[in-house]
């Protein structure tokens, strides 16, 4: 049979594979694949084909933009803080104003039991017995707080506390015999000014009566009792200079509005910085040391600390206006909080109150008057009109044992119960923990024209004050859940999507790759098919 004699049809299903399929009408090759070729041109790719294409490749395009944001930028991480954020009107910003739960506060007062016998010779050194802890649950709350242009939050903070008998180990009715603070912080004012201003502290003191030791009522105490002497000081400064001393009392100055203004980020552009103090009382340093390294006050404010810093477990700070100076941070070890939340425990270091002598990165924390101090206790007086007064550890833990031995009483310190810490997230960075303690001294210091008051005193000496553990550990039940979610559901959902993308993109990858060489093997051979064809009709 020639070209001519053969017959479209066979042809047309031998091109197609179906051969034995005689009958059909003859047309042109374009009929067999008619998505191929339309009158001898070529046809556009069918619909459903093209918008199979276009939504992979839409697809792999948002999986391959979604793993660069997850891997290389923090936007996830923004929107997790987001609605942890200082902004006014939020409901976080609700909770912080006024928070729901608050830290239990335990003081331990040091009673001296033999100030008759050490006054009248009879005895070398003073005793001291430990009472407590008188318990209390603080309430705290944050106000005039005013939100500024520059990224940052101005505020005050007020507080009460609420006695609890249950789980204290005193009445606060009951009777303690304690240094006379104002007293001896007058004498320690005068030493190394001249005689007129000694002779006019000695003529106040006869007049007011004042001796070195007071029994007081724990009340009193501690929220605020009247003192002849004091009472004549504070009349003095008020006339002499405008201003006024706060009232009287070791709790007194916490109690009910603070005097402290708190200037801190609030983490909108940066949720590193947030509760980042930038100005205390309206300046930019503490003014009340030598050194601008010492006078710093670049930490948090205690509720947020910088996440990336805590991830790599490098050093944080925490400013505390009652410490006067800024707390170094160093992490201690991995803990659980919370029935199960992982937490990065930080703590100062074991340095920390050391003197010039054994960490001399604290010798801009000493002062003329105050030299030669042995470590474990800190001069704090400079933010308290340059009193004679000293911060440690509770029963001078980690403090040089001359500490110990200057009072008889003081029982051996145990590192669980007297150190500091903080428990911190190790992906948000928030405060989950906290244990503050730390314990009030005073330093004896005798003045010539005033020596008869202190008598038997050893110049220089600590005494104890007492100490106390603000200890926030204990959460709500809805706190406990939030905090469960953000450490758990929150991070499961994001490694969900940092793997899960990447892996999209590559499966949408193998796809398109697919249809491609599908569709380019699928040509060639019909092409191929029809060449032939062709070749045979003409």
């Amino acid at each position: 049979m020639t070209v001519s004699q053969k017959a479209w049809p066979d042809l047309r299903y031998k091109a197609a594979g179906c051969a034995d399929t005689p009958g059909v009408s003859a047309e042109s090759a374009s009929s067999v694949y008619p998505f191929l070729y339309s009158g001898g041109r070529r046809r556009p790719l069918p619909v459903s084909f093209v918008l199979g294409a276009v939504l992979t490749s839409v697809l792999m395009a948002l999986a391959v933009a979604g793993s660069y944001l997850m891997w290389f930028t923090n936007v996830y991480e923004n929107m997790i803080h987001a609605p942890m954020q200082y902004v006014e009107g939020s409901e976080f910003m609700s909770s912080w104003l006024s928070p729901p739960f608050g830290p239990t506060t335990k003081l331990y007062l040091y009673n001296y039991t033999n100030v008759e016998d050490f006054m009248a010779g009879r005895a070398s050194r003073l005793r001291v017995q430990e009472l407590g802890p008188y318990s209390y649950a603080e309430t705290l709350e944050h106000v005039n707080v005013r939100f500024n242009d520059n990224d940052t939050m101005t505020f005050k903070e007020k507080r009460a506390y609420t006695f609890l008998p249950e789980i204290s180990a005193g009445s606060e009715g009951d009777i303690i015999v304690v240094p006379n603070l104002p007293l001896i912080c007058a004498i320690a004012r005068v030493r190394d000014e001249p005689y007129v201003a000694q002779l006019g502290l000695r003529s106040a003191l006869w007049a007011s009566g004042g001796s070195p030791f007071n029994k007081l009522v724990v009340r009193d105490y501690l929220f605020g009792y009247n003192d002849t002497f004091y009472n004549m000081a504070k009349a003095a400064v008020e006339v002499a200079t405008g201003g006024t001393l706060p009232k009287l009392g070791m709790l007194a100055p916490r109690t009910g509005l603070s005097s402290n203004v708190y200037t801190v980020a609030t983490g909108r552009q940066d949720y590193n910085l947030q509760d980042r103090v930038v100005r205390l009382n309206g300046k930019a340093d503490l003014g009340a040391w030598r050194d601008p390294q010492c006078n710093s006050i670049e930490g948090s404010a205690g509720t947020f600390f910088p996440a990336e810093a805590a991830r790599r477990r490098e050093p944080l700070h925490i400013v505390n206006a009652d410490v006067c100076r800024r707390i170094r941070l160093e992490f201690k070890r991995e803990v659980t909080v919370m029935d199960g939340i992982p937490a990065l425990r930080y703590g100062p270091p074991d340095d920390f109150l050391d003197n010039a002598e054994d960490n001399p990165d604290n010798a801009c924390y000493t002062t003329a008057s105050y030299s030669g101090v042995p470590s474990g206790v800190l001069l704090n007086g400079p933010c308290f009109m340059d009193s004679p007064s000293f911060i440690s550890f509770p029963r001078f833990y980690l403090g040089d044992p001359r500490l110990r031995a200057a009072v008889d009483g003081i029982e051996e310190p145990v590192k669980e119960l007297h150190e500091m810490y903080f428990d911190v997230h190790p992906e948000l960075g928030v405060n989950l923990g906290t244990a503050m303690r730390m314990q009030v001294n005073v330093m004896v210091r005798k003045a010539d024209l005033l020596s008869s008051y202190l008598t038997q005193f050893e110049d220089n000496t600590i005494l104890p004050v007492l100490w106390f553990e603000t200890v926030m550990t204990d959460f709500p039940e809805d706190v406990r859940t939030a905090t469960w979610h953000a450490t758990y559901t929150v991070r499961t959902v994001e490694r969900a999507v940092r793997y899960g993308l990447p892996l999209l993109a590559v499966v949408c990858a193998a796809v398109l790759a697919r249809l491609a060489l599908g569709w380019s093997r699928g040509r060639g051979r019909l092409s191929a098919l029809y060449q032939a064809a062709d070749g045979e009709l003409h």
